[in-house]
């Protein structure tokens, strides 16, 4: 979800609200590209949070993209069938959808999906050194580092990324500022 400056505000709303549901990791502006971002040191750049288990990424990305009803959701799909299930399915019968409190009820017939195929990360040519998760994610901490001091990771490559474009560009930009921040401490 895009946001000018109000990613954590939402994050912190929408947690408040659906059941199960808890804020991640927040990413902060650091002084290191203050030339590019402009923001003050400290300022959030992305919150990763869960509604009731679904991942989303709340990114504080300017006022270029005004937020609006889409959502991207995530479905790890093993097998081509699993692919080809929820493809076909959403697009056949339609989706209905329910409000919450009032129990009123909407049909939709969407005209297509957009659907993400990869989920296998291309993490194979790293050293055995760099720790992966069972299925190839690299972990990383909060800084984006990886288990070998210096070598960074951002995107849908790592572990607990939310597999969404402007979540990867701001990733993508977390770690520029991590890297920086850690050569001038080498």
């Amino acid at each position: 979800m895009w946001f000018a400056t109000q990613a954590e505000a939402a994050a912190r709303f929408y947690t408040g609200i659906f059941r199960n549901s808890r804020i991640g990791r927040i990413t902060r502006y650091g002084a290191a590209g203050f030339e590019a971002h402009g923001k003050p040191v400290g300022t959030v750049l992305t919150v990763d949070f869960e509604l009731d288990g679904q991942a989303f990424t709340a990114l504080n990305g300017g006022p270029v993209f005004r937020f609006n009803e889409a959502i991207s959701l995530q479905v790890r799909c093993d097998t081509q069938a699993e692919i080809d299930y929820y493809w076909e399915k959403p697009s056949e019968s339609g989706i209905t959808i329910r409000h919450r409190i009032s129990g009123e009820t909407e049909h939709l017939d969407p005209k297509g999906i957009f659907m993400f195929i990869g989920l296998s990360p291309n993490s194979a040519w790293l050293p055995g050194a760099v720790n992966r998760d069972h299925t190839g994610f690299i972990v990383t901490n909060t800084a984006l580092e990886t288990s070998i001091p210096g070598v960074f990771a951002a995107g849908d490559v790592r572990l607990g990324s939310t597999k969404q474009a402007a979540s990867a560009a701001g990733e993508g930009a977390t770690a520029a500022l991590m890297i920086r921040e850690y050569l001038n401490r080498i």
